[in-house]
């Protein structure tokens, strides 16, 4: 057996080592929920940019199609007929190939941030317990060492 006195240090040693590791692991944990709490922030940022963007090209079709409609007019065209359906019709298509494309890098971006959220979530949970978990097997190995040490230098046996 190993001495108990040397035995009893690495222990209380191993004890101070979990209390700093669980602070350690709250601490962990907080930077983890904040993180999450940033990206979600971040996420909501782009879904609100996106809307205004989205205002901002129905803004300007509506402007286009109001252009076009004077102009026809101007031109002695009825608007929606002929040609001048066929430029209007084009105009809105622009329009909602360029919405499609924003919805697509507006997806890809909030979608990145779905997954980055998860993890940060994920390692808020676990951040405590792991934290803990190898405290102390590190405290476990350390009195166990402490205790063969004193079996090999000829403690009791």
């Amino acid at each position: 057996m190993g001495d108990p006195v040397t035995i009893g240090m690495a222990a209380a040693a191993g004890g101070a080592t979990i209390a700093k590791a669980y602070l350690g692991g709250q601490q962990a944990r907080n930077q983890n929920k904040i993180q999450a709490a940033q990206m979600r922030t971040e996420q909501k940022a782009i879904e609100t940019n996106a809307a205004i963007e989205q205002q901002q090209r129905m803004n300007k079709l509506k402007t286009i199609l109001a252009t076009q409609n004077a102009l026809f007019a101007m031109g002695g065209q009825t608007a929606g007929v002929g040609t001048a359906a066929a430029i209007q019709a084009e105009s809105i298509n622009e329009q909602a190939r360029e919405q499609r494309i924003a919805n697509l890098q507006k997806n890809i971006m909030t979608s990145g941030l779905d997954y980055n959220i998860w993890s940060a979530q994920k390692a808020a949970r676990l951040a405590v317990g792991t934290s803990f978990l190898t405290t102390g097997l590190d405290t476990a190995q350390r009195v166990g060492e402490a205790y063969l040490m004193g079996s090999f230098k000829g403690g009791d046996k």
